[in-house]
């Protein structure tokens, strides 16, 4: 950091570099011009000059003259270099490098850096090329560290692939079960135990968001509000807290299982910070643009007006890896679902004012995704 120039020391280090070969270069040759003049001027006053002090005149001024040019031509030597420097390695700190991490991070293949000029072998060029294998080393470092992102990803994908599997499996087991089981106790376990693999099988396709992998979705056709929002309810702790008033609206098949998906997020999370004796109310309401606003409300602890901006911003970076992602993992899954398909979420408090009285979660659904209104669904 540069310190204020008030407090400023100007040493010899502070200075210039222009001022530098000015004091090395220009005075040294003004004191022999002051000179060379003077020897010029006396022989030139001279009441008669003989041959030798008119020979010593010319000397003594062509040699000023070389001079003149051989200083201006080495000051421009050391100072053009200089500054073709600085602006080389400013250009790399404020614009290129930027730009080659976030190409090499995207793309996860090694680029190539072109040095900087100038390209000499004296103490300048010398400088030049260090900046230039620092710029080498900092894309070499960004694409190292975007491989190895790219084989934890794949390893998460395979992980969640895997784990989904053998949730099915094991639904599929159980479903069986529940069919063969006459007593009506044993199959209230069973339930609860279809339940629990219900909200496993939600965390392993967490992991493949996570992955930035795509959950694969079988359902084409357009499925009720309604019936989307009980199947998101289905997967997360304490559904029968959960209290369903929406229209008859039809959600188009393709985003169907993602906006289930953002909704038992966030019903995951209004339910699990409010009071277990106390309801979480799931409503919606169309828009002047024939669009829908889905609001998911809980009477908990609320959020502090600070806390609701940072949250409210890291969803609109629509699940941008950050080092909050491992601790909010499921305002992250919210986020980049709604990023994929056109979906704003926000929250507020519930009671305009009151941080304590709890949050709603509202979200956007485009008009696009929406294929009609039929009756009312509770």
């Amino acid at each position: 950091m540069t310190a204020p120039s008030g407090n400023r020391r100007w040493t010899l280090s502070n200075w210039p570099v222009r001022i530098k070969v000015f004091a090395i270069v220009v005075v040294p040759l003004t004191l022999a011009c002051v000179l060379g003049g003077a020897r010029i001027y006396t022989g030139m006053t001279a009441e008669e000059p003989d041959a030798d002090t008119l020979r010593d005149v010319v000397v003594v001024g062509v040699a000023i003259l070389l001079t003149l040019v051989v200083v201006t031509l080495v000051a421009r030597s050391l100072i053009r270099p200089l500054h073709i420097l600085r602006d080389s390695a400013l250009t790399v700190a404020r614009e290129d490098l930027a730009r080659e991490l976030e190409e090499v991070r995207s793309s996860g293949k090694p680029l190539a850096v072109q040095p900087i000029p100038p390209q000499t072998t004296e103490e300048i060029g010398q400088v030049a090329q260090a900046v230039s294998e620092l710029h080498e080393q900092a894309v070499a470092l960004a694409g190292q560290q975007a491989r190895l992102q790219l084989q934890v990803t794949d390893m998460f994908e395979t992980l969640s692939r895997r784990t989904r599997a053998l949730i099915d499996e094991q639904q599929g087991l159980v479903d069986e079960l529940q069919r063969e089981e006459p007593d009506p106790a044993r199959r209230a376990d069973l339930r609860r135990v279809d339940h629990l693999a219900a909200r496993m099988r939600r965390n392993a396709a967490n992991l493949l968001v996570l992955a930035g992998a795509r959950i694969p979705r079988e359902q084409d056709d357009p499925v009720p509000l309604t019936v989307l929002v009980r199947a998101a309810a289905a997967e997360v702790e304490d559904t029968e807290r959960v209290t369903v008033g929406l229209p008859g609206t039809m959600v188009a098949g393709r985003v169907a299982g993602d906006l289930m998906h953002l909704l038992a997020e966030l019903l995951d999370n209004a339910l699990r910070y409010s009071p277990p004796q106390s309801q979480v109310r799931v409503s919606a309401v169309h828009t002047n643009n024939g669009g829908l606003v889905i609001e998911i409300s809980d009477v908990g602890s609320g959020m502090s007006e600070s806390d609701l901006r940072v949250t409210n911003t890291r969803l609109r970076a629509g699940g941008e890896v950050n080092p909050y992602t491992a601790r909010h993992m499921g305002f992250f899954v919210v986020g980049r679902l709604a990023a994929l398909h056109g979906f704003v979420v926000r929250l507020r408090s519930t009671v305009a004012g009151k941080p304590e009285a709890g949050v709603t979660a509202g979200v956007y659904v485009p008009a696009k995704w929406l294929v009609g209104d039929g009756p009312a669904g509770n």
